[in-house]
């Protein structure tokens, strides 16, 4: 082959080039409206197109002296009037297929940067409403969390006829402990005790902390009887329950008020953790570390037990 010959068979690959970047910008877009594109596929794609623009300047020039020279590629097929028309178009659609993709490609990039911030700030945004529904000493929900939740179990509940308990939970004389051992004691305690309380509950059953060492659950679909094998339960194991400290050891017990309906009726949570607390303070007025339970709500508390 003579010089001239490479000279257009060089002009030939930097469209070939321009073609070649213009059909991988296309299948990058592809994979872009179907959600398959990654952060490291997209900068591959720009680099490709960056380094196309490079070679099609490159080229740009070389076209320009070959067309100054007569060795220009159309020139020797198509003549020079049709030549020159067609190496002008072809010097033109290659340019504009190149700013094309070009702009595609920052249009795709500044789509990606936005899903990246969108996703970012709903990210933080359950964060926030985590933490916004969670005790942060203990982990568990707090009366906010308890409250939306446990208003829709009762509603699902109601539709079904099915029973409902509500426990209501008091650590004794925690003022006590610490008054005594510190509130870093104390807060080990509340720990301990969450923990314990959410072995000895089910695994639907809705446990929030609604005050300093007050807790309250409830257990959807819960039996009378039911209600008292978790109450048994839990104060079996917070006698057993022992959370060392510095110097001691602290042991702890609590007194549990517990309402058991037959049925969901149309009482509101606020209605069951009032009579439960009503029912707790039963149990602290008998001596503490107990429980009683009442099956209605309608006056009297009746047939408490212990």
């Amino acid at each position: 082959m003579t010089f001239t010959s490479w000279l257009q068979l060089l002009e030939l690959c930097f469209l070939l080039t321009a073609v070649c970047s213009s059909f991988y910008t296309a299948l990058v877009l592809q994979s872009a409206e179907t959600g398959q594109i990654s952060t490291q596929r997209l900068a591959r794609a720009m680099f490709v197109l960056a380094f196309s623009f490079l070679i099609m300047g490159v080229g740009h020039l070389h076209m320009q002296w070959l067309h100054l020279t007569g060795t220009n590629l159309f020139h020797h097929y198509f003549g020079v009037t049709w030549g020159d028309r067609l190496w002008l178009a072809a010097l033109m659609l290659t340019w504009l297929l190149m700013c094309v993709a070009l702009v595609l490609i920052l249009r795709l990039a500044l789509q990606h940067k936005v899903q990246q911030s969108t996703a970012g700030l709903v990210e933080v945004n359950q964060q926030l409403v985590v933490a916004a529904c969670q005790d942060p000493l203990t982990g568990i929900g707090n009366r906010r969390y308890f409250q939306a939740q446990a208003e829709q179990a009762l509603l699902q509940l109601r539709h079904r006829h099915q029973p409902v308990s509500l426990l209501m939970l008091d650590l004794d004389h925690f003022k006590q402990v610490n008054d005594q051992y510190g509130h870093a004691a104390g807060d080990q305690v509340l720990v301990a005790f969450c923990q314990l309380l959410t072995a000895c509950l089910r695994k639907d059953d809705i446990l929030a902390r609604i005050g300093g060492e007050e807790f309250v659950a409830l257990l959807p679909g819960a039996s009378e009887a039911e209600a008292r094998d978790v109450s048994e339960r839990i104060l079996q194991a917070t006698r057993h329950c022992v959370v060392p400290c510095e110097t001691c050891q602290i042991n702890f017990t609590a007194s549990i008020g517990v309402v058991a309906l037959k049925e969901a009726q149309e009482h509101s949570v606020s209605e069951l953790c009032d009579a439960a607390d009503q029912v707790m303070y039963r149990v602290k007025a008998a001596g503490r570390d107990g429980y009683q339970l009442v099956d209605c709500l309608d006056g009297l508390l009746s047939r408490c037990t212990g």
